[in-house]
């Protein structure tokens, strides 16, 4: 089977609405135009076969010494499942390689990555979370409270008595300085304001921020996009843990997906089973889990190798800048 490569294609978000149940956000129109404010050389590419489409990336390209360069597709390519997986991706290697592209950075959306390459690949860190929690929203207030953790409808509850109140209305200002104090006691990298200003600018984007008598607690961002709500960033003031505003933000995003006719509720990263005591999501999964739903796991980040000899020269950088601690 022929495939090529079309940049030019008029309805990739309806395609994959009509095909695939919850891609990505990041797939989307609107996500590349987030990227595209940022300054991000970004490209909304189909695969097509006999005129239809096959599979759709939205890649952004990086820069990498000595004038070469990576692509990278954020939570894809997402390919139909009647289609050759490996014939596409030979086809998106050839087109990389056009592009003047080392390798092309993918994130595997399946457990099994052998059956949808011929070509070189290699395991990368992983960028976006490999494992995450989805839930149901196709269910009542009380059952939705019912399969949570009893803990978890405790500090809901306690929430509420507190008095708190709730907005929905966009503030960038107040959700970043919560997410200052979230980085600083948490000991995580922050990306750059405008990243998140961009985000929230967009239709995709809402915000929930809770209040005790005007000073803001817990403030998160998510985004809708098909069927899924998804919870993207969370910050929290630790002076005000007590008061257990995280728990009542979380449950009133459930309940405004519900609201806006979502049918999931995606947690957006948790720890995969087995995974150390220390993982970075360690401390967010027992928040998450409390909520119920279920795990959904990918296989993580790959690299689709394109140009061997310049790839090699890649890794034993990444490999001395490491060792030096840069």
């Amino acid at each position: 089977m022929a495939y090529s490569i079309s940049t030019d294609q008029p309805n990739l978000n309806g395609w994959l609405q009509d095909n695939f149940t919850r891609p990505s956000f990041t797939l989307s129109y609107d996500w590349q135009d987030i990227l595209t404010k940022e300054g991000q050389q970004t490209e909304r590419i189909a695969v097509m076969s006999d005129g239809k489409i096959a599979a759709v990336a939205t890649v952004f390209y990086q820069s990498l010494p000595l004038g070469q360069r990576y692509a990278f597709c954020p939570m894809g390519p997402i390919i139909h499942p009647k289609e050759d997986s490996s014939e596409i991706f030979s086809a998106l290697k050839k087109y990389f390689r056009e592009q003047n592209c080392t390798f092309f950075r993918v994130e595997n959306q399946t457990q099994n990555p052998e059956k949808f390459w011929a070509e070189k690949i290699k395991k990368t860190r992983d960028l976006n979370p490999q494992t995450t929690l989805i839930l149901n929203l196709a269910q009542t207030t009380d059952e939705l409270l019912k399969q949570m953790r009893p803990k978890t409808r405790y500090n809901i509850r306690l929430a509420q008595k507190h008095g708190l109140t709730i907005k929905t209305e966009k503030n960038p200002d107040e959700f970043l300085n919560l997410l200052k104090k979230t980085g600083h006691r948490d000991g995580f990298r922050l990306h750059k304001s405008e990243h998140y200003k961009n985000i929230l600018k967009s239709s995709l984007a809402h915000q929930i921020t809770v209040y005790l008598r005007g000073t803001p607690l817990a403030s998160g961002i998510f985004v809708g996009f098909d069927d899924t709500f998804t919870y993207l960033f969370g910050a929290s003031d630790y002076g005000y843990r007590n008061y257990m505003a995280p728990y009542l933000m979380q449950w009133t995003a459930i309940k405004t997906g519900q609201a806006y006719n979502y049918r999931y509720y995606d947690f957006f990263g948790i720890a995969p089973e087995g995974a150390p005591k220390n993982h970075q999501y360690a401390g967010v999964t027992r928040f998450k889990k409390g909520f119920g739903g279920r795990v959904v796991s990918g296989s993580g980040t790959y690299d689709l190798i394109i140009e061997p000899k310049k790839y090699f020269f890649y890794s034993a950088l990444r490999k001395l800048k490491s060792l030096l601690g840069k």
